[in-house]
Formats: structure tokens, C-alpha cells, sequence
């Protein structure tokens, strides 16, 4: 798979910063927290936000704001591409670390295809516009679920609903016993809500993109082959497989800050 597929998954800081020694030094304080932070906001503070007015105004994300940590994989000799959009420092892990920390690839959906809907179906088409309107179902059956669980009424009627209808009982049973058995204490209501709560959650692994856009534009995410990971994720020095830095300068400074640092350097050559 060489050339294909990289076996790290590297994430690159710094986008923001104007300088390289600002981007370095975020570098080495990401490396000493030992913490990659999918948000910057003070804990417990929401990640995941869609107002009921949002219309995809940011290009690329069903949500309107889905902090998480990106990793792209993408080998060593094709980074020039993402390095120019990021910048040339970054970390690169194990896919299996990273993997165990909860990231996984997220879904590329080209901006032009077209949506397979059901016929009469009032979804549209057109894929921002299918996933804003399946998300906001979602959330609206969320909240509703969330109502329902607070009945003692709906739960007494939902346990009476499957005694009394062996066909639905006897079918849930041959398709889920667990499923059943929750029908059958009355605890469909929180089964379903759990159940809505995982789906909602794939709306934050979609991307879509403009497939018309040349490689190296910026808004062309699906050269970005990303992963993510939707809480933050803690490292230690041993688990970094390999530093990215912008030229050779950087190496011996960061040897300096880290001596005790085990893994490999990737350079970028000076233009």
C-alpha cells in the first residue's frame, strides 16, 4: 500500500499562526500538555451545535459547529498538499493508538451527487440539504424521546402495547431479545432515545465536498482523507511515532526540549 495509504495518522498545527516559530512553539506545548484538544472552550461546554436557522453556511460540515481533533492519512512524499493548506509541524501516531482513542475516517460526500429518496418523499435531493433536514428530524425526535422519558403514563402504556400484541412481541423477539425484553419492561422509550443519540452522532464523521475543485484548493477536503475523533485525546511522548517539522533547524531544538524522544523526524525540505 505504499504510496496509498499512510500507516500514521498525522495531525499538524499551527493554521492560524503567522509566523513558524509560533507555529513550533504550539508544537511543543501541544507535546507537553500530552493532550490533544478537540476544543478550546472551558469542560462540559457543548461540541456539537446546530441551531434550527443554520443552512450550511460552513462549507463542508452538516453542523454548524463540530469541535473534534483531525488526523489525515496521507504518506510522508504526498503531505505537500495538506502541509500548504496546514503548515509543515505536526505529530504523527500509530493508526492502531489512534484508533483506540475513538477517531475513525469520516464520510466524504461529493456536493453534486444526488440523493436516492424514497418516491413522494419530501427529503430533498441535493446532499446538504437531505443531511440538514435527516438532522433536524433527528434532533426533533430526540427531544421528544426525552420527553417521553419523563412519563410514567407513556411506560405503562408502551408495556400494556406488546402484551397485548403478540405478533409485534413475537417479532422483536426472533429479530432482538434484548429489544423485546426492553419493550416488554416499558423501556422503549430510552432504547429508542439511545438508538436516536448514536444516529445523530454519524452527522459529525460527514464531509461534504466540491468534487469540481482542483486538487490543491483549499476547500477541496476530500484530499484532507481525514479522521476524527470528537473528544480530546491524551498521549504520551512514547506514543509519537514521528515529529513533522518545517526544516532541519527545528530538529535540534526540539531535541533540546524533548532529549528523551525515541521516534523518527520527517524534515520538510527549505523552497
Amino acid at each position: 500500500m505504499n504510496g496509498y495509504v499512510s500507516n500514521l495518522l498525522c495531525h499538524f498545527v499551527g493554521r492560524s499562526k503567522p509566523t513558524e516559530e509560533e507555529k513550533f512553539q504550539l508544537l511543543l506545548l501541544i507535546i507537553k500538555s500530552g493532550t490533544l484538544l478537540c476544543s478550546l472552550d472551558p469542560p462540559n461546554t457543548p461540541k456539537t451545535i446546530m441551531s434550527p436557522t443554520y443552512a450550511g453556511e460552513h462549507v463542508g460540515e452538516v453542523l454548524e459547529r463540530c469541535d473534534c481533533v483531525c488526523f489525515c492519512d496521507i504518506p510522508d512524499e504526498s503531505l505537500s498538499i495538506h502541509t500548504n493548506k496546514y503548515s509543515k509541524f505536526g505529530i504523527g501516531f500509530d493508526k492502531a493508538f489512534i484508533t483506540k482513542c475513538g477517531a475513525r475516517p469520516v464520510m466524504y460526500v461529493p456536493k453534486n451527487a444526488k440523493i436516492p429518496v424514497d418516491p413522494g418523499s419530501d427529503f430533498p435531493e441535493t446532499p446538504m440539504e437531505y443531511y440538514l433536514q435527516l438532522f433536524r428530524q433527528s434532533t426533533s425526535m430526540m427531544l421528544l424521546f426525552s420527553l417521553l422519558n419523563q412519563t410514567y403514563d407513556f411506560r405503562i402504556l408502551l408495556s400494556k402495547l406488546i402484551q397485548n400484541n403478540p405478533t409485534l412481541s413475537s417479532t422483536l423477539t426472533v429479530l432482538d431479545p434484548i429489544t423485546a425484553q426492553k419493550f416488554g419492561e416499558g423501556k422503549t422509550h430510552q432504547m429508542l432515545f439511545n438508538e436516536e443519540m448514536a444516529w445523530k452522532t454519524q452527522f459529525e464523521y460527514i464531509k461534504i465536498f466540491d468534487e469540481t475543485l482542483p486538487e490543491d484548493d483549499p476547500d477541496n477536503y476530500y484530499m484532507e482523507r481525514e479522521w476524527r475523533c470528537i473528544h480530546d485525546i491524551k498521549f504520551g511522548l512514547s506514543d509519537i511515532k514521528k515529529i513533522y517539522l518545517k526544516s532541519e533547524r527545528y530538529k535540534e531544538k526540539f531535541v533540546e526540549h524533548f532529549p528523551a524522544y525515541k521516534g523518527e523526524f520527517y524534515v520538510f525540505e527549505e523552497k
